[in-house]
């Protein structure tokens, strides 16, 4: 998959992403770690082919990074979190970028600069100190942080998972269903649906559609001059998955 190059031009939007694993210079593992890498790569550009500008790569040991389109901005939340259960238990740092170009669309993404990639690492330093699995700057400081500050509280939560509720997570949304993942992981379907609930995975779920309901409305936000209270309303009133179809949004829109 090369660049669009065709389809931005400089110093149009895009959406910078990039990966870091967490604390892969301790793992004793490293070659079987890289090799599950490239293969989560691998999947991620193919599953999300139709967001991507200049698809994932390694630029440089365990990191890696890709340009996405500036309407993709929702969709990093699923995105990520894709990475994040196909490399578990290995853990993943995403720092995401909303801006413009100052270089043209490349075959290596580590090569690109411009507003969007230094928001990206931007994001790093936003809280020396704290680590963060998951920053996004988009330019709108009351945005960034209403999406961050849950991203926060969905860390928070799952820092408590044990490696049983990962599974079960895993294997549920691999499946689609508890009594799919009941029988990947040879458990009865009672014990799928117990391990999601003290996963509070509903919740999360909700608490990640309110974030890129959030990012939905700042982004038409920003082509439409909506004003700043119809980015919140948009992202509460639109809490329901069923509800995310752009028709839904727009009538969401003209109510507000």
């Amino acid at each position: 998959m090369t660049p669009q190059t065709s389809a931005v031009s400089h110093n149009q939007q895009v959406v910078a992403v990039g990966g870091d694993l967490v604390g892969s210079s301790q793992l004793h593992n490293r070659a079987e770690v890289q090799a599950i890498l490239k293969s989560s790569i691998e999947k991620v550009n193919s599953e999300f082919a139709s967001l991507l500008l200049v698809p994932f790569q390694i630029v440089l040991g365990d990191e890696f990074q890709a340009a996405l389109k500036p309407h993709a901005l929702p969709d990093t939340l699923e995105l990520t979190w894709r990475f994040q259960c196909l490399l578990y238990p290995v853990h993943v740092r995403f720092v995401i970028g909303l801006g413009g170009l100052d270089t043209p669309l490349l075959e290596n993404p580590g090569e690109m600069d411009g507003e969007a990639f230094r928001r990206a690492r931007d994001a790093l330093m936003t809280s020396p100190g704290t680590f963060y699995q998951m920053r996004i700057v988009t330019g709108d400081a009351v945005v960034s942080e209403l999406i961050n500050h849950t991203l926060r509280l969905m860390e928070i939560v799952r820092s408590r998972w044990s490696d049983h509720h990962w599974e079960y997570v895993i294997a549920y949304q691999d499946a689609g269903t508890q009594q799919g993942a009941s029988d990947i992981l040879s458990v009865s379907r009672q014990a799928v649906s117990k391990g999601l609930n003290i996963a509070s995975y509903r919740e999360l779920r909700k608490t990640r559609e309110i974030d890129r309901n959030a990012s939905i409305a700042y982004c038409r936000n920003q082509m439409s001059c909506i004003s700043p209270s119809a980015t919140y309303w948009v992202a509460f009133r639109t809490m329901q998955p069923s509800r995310l179809h752009g028709q839904e949004v727009e009538n969401a829109f003209r109510d507000a």
